[in-house]
């Protein structure tokens, strides 16, 4: 259930809660639904900011990014810099319009496909020089990822089918849907960015800070 179905949720329970459980039970449940929209905010910003720290220590964003908390030890500026950014973005879309925030919603759907199935086929391209070393190598570095790559390869395909119709989304232009505008709109940004950090990161884009000598241990 992502943020939109609990606030719709709430407004349910606000509505007809009461009269239904009881004033107690009502707000004991909507203190649940609160605590779950709670943990989705800090689950969009957590796996986020690791990336980013991941980004950081291997050179393919400034190093200040790799950074991580004596005391707390989690990546500070990283977790910062992502909430800020997600806060703006929601601010924006919300400024822009409601249905174009909730097609934000679904279009993460069309990303996540996106980038597992590329992560996935990126597996055994980078461990290539190590999948004849044992069987084990072969499955869990090649075919295994590759069948995962294939299965969010066809996600991605059937999403953009199903999204790219204008019926299919709260909003649209020139009768494309605007869930499939906002995911492959944000793959486009994510690869103009990528080819300007390509100049200026150029040891990361050339794989010189990335080894497999520091992945060789059997999964």
């Amino acid at each position: 259930m992502n943020q939109f179905d609990q606030v719709a949720v709430l407004h349910v329970l606000d509505a007809v809660g009461g009269s239904v459980l009881g004033g107690t039970a009502v707000k004991i449940l909507i203190l649940s639904v609160l605590t779950s929209a709670a943990a989705s905010t800090q689950t969009t910003i957590m796996p986020a900011a690791r990336v980013t720290l991941s980004m950081g220590a291997h050179g393919a964003l400034p190093q200040r990014f790799a950074r991580v908390n004596p005391r707390r030890q989690t990546p500070g500026l990283a977790t910062v810099v992502i909430g800020v950014v997600s806060a703006a973005i929601f601010i924006v879309l919300s400024i822009i319009s409601t249905n174009v925030l909730a097609d934000s919603a679904s279009a993460v759907g069309v990303l996540i496909a996106f980038y597992y199935g590329l992560t996935a086929f990126a597996c055994p391209w980078f461990f290539r020089k190590t999948l004849r070393e044992s069987t084990r190598n072969l499955f869990m570095r090649g075919i295994f990822p590759v069948v995962g790559g294939l299965f969010m390869a066809a996600a991605f395909a059937e999403s953009v089918k199903t999204y790219l119709p204008a019926a299919s989304s709260y909003s649209s232009v020139a009768g494309i849907g605007g869930v499939f505008i906002l995911g492959a709109g944000s793959i486009l940004i994510g690869i103009a960015v990528m080819l300007a950090f390509r100049t200026k990161f150029r040891a990361f884009f050339s794989g010189q800070t990335l080894s497999t000598t520091a992945y060789n241990e059997e999964i």
